[in-house]
């Protein structure tokens, strides 16, 4: 008997709070909660019976009916000549919600207006490590815009190994078009001749030049690529900062060498 008891008020308890959860869902804050539950239980009561149901003290009850009554969720009736309080349908709630939804579409088209009015912030995000680097690769796959490329095509796949010629494989099968300005070796040069198969236009630095951080210009981002002995990678989303990398990049690549 006494197992049983104890099961029961566990699952009174877990309903009474599955119940609040909701209705604070819907906006109630927890006292309300707790009211709105106990007028629901008890029907028509008075004020000092609602707060002993809920467990608050009565000027709490007091302050809280109030505040239903302004949501229209109770309402005042005399019972065997006496004030008593009932509560509303629970229908009542999602009216409100429906009717708190209404309101914030409608507003939705001025406050939008006013998120594009404000200045951007540039978005930073920084990344460490080798996994951090390939983070960064698959953002430039998933973004999904033409790349422009400044940096040592040798030291990626120093450091990256599988995951750049994987990366690559990627960018041809999404229709990623490239240009990657890079030192020349026998490496870039057999790139170079697999331009077309590749989505991949190359030219070169002067010779003798070492860059040891890999550039990557993508629709509003910037993505650069150090590959020192600590890989870190940063990428850098404002569309200000893109167009004068993509601005520098078009000056290099101009005076680049085929």
């Amino acid at each position: 008997m006494g197992t049983q008891h104890s099961f029961y008020i566990f699952v009174v308890k877990k309903i009474t709070t599955i119940m609040e959860n909701g209705l604070r869902a819907a906006g109630l804050t927890e006292r309300e909660a707790k009211v709105y539950l106990a007028l629901l239980r008890r029907g028509p009561s008075a004020v000092h019976e609602i707060a002993e149901e809920a467990g608050i003290y009565r000027t709490y009850a007091y302050e809280v009916l109030r505040s239903l009554r302004r949501k229209g969720l109770v309402s005042s009736l005399a019972k065997d000549g006496r004030r008593c309080v009932e509560a509303a349908d629970p229908e009542k709630l999602l009216s409100a919600m429906k009717e708190r939804e209404a309101q914030v579409r409608a507003a939705m088209p001025a406050l939008r207006q006013l998120s594009r009015s404000l200045p951007q912030k540039p978005r930073i995000a920084v990344f460490e490590g080798k996994e951090g680097l390939r983070t960064i690769l698959d953002d430039i796959i998933r973004t999904g815009q033409d790349i422009m490329v400044i940096g040592s095509t040798a030291r990626q796949l120093e450091v990256l190994h599988h995951s750049f010629p994987a990366f690559i494989r990627q960018r041809v099968k999404a229709g990623l078009q490239t240009r990657v300005i890079t030192e020349r070796s026998r490496l870039t040069l057999a790139k170079q001749r697999q331009g077309r198969a590749e989505l991949r236009e190359v030219r070169f630095f002067p010779r003798d030049t070492d860059f040891p951080v890999a550039v990557n210009i993508y629709g509003r981002k910037v993505a650069m690529l150090a590959m020192g002995r600590n890989p870190v990678g940063i990428i850098i989303e404002d569309e200000g900062i893109a167009k004068a990398h993509a601005f520098m990049f078009s000056m290099l690549w101009g005076s680049a060498e085929r």
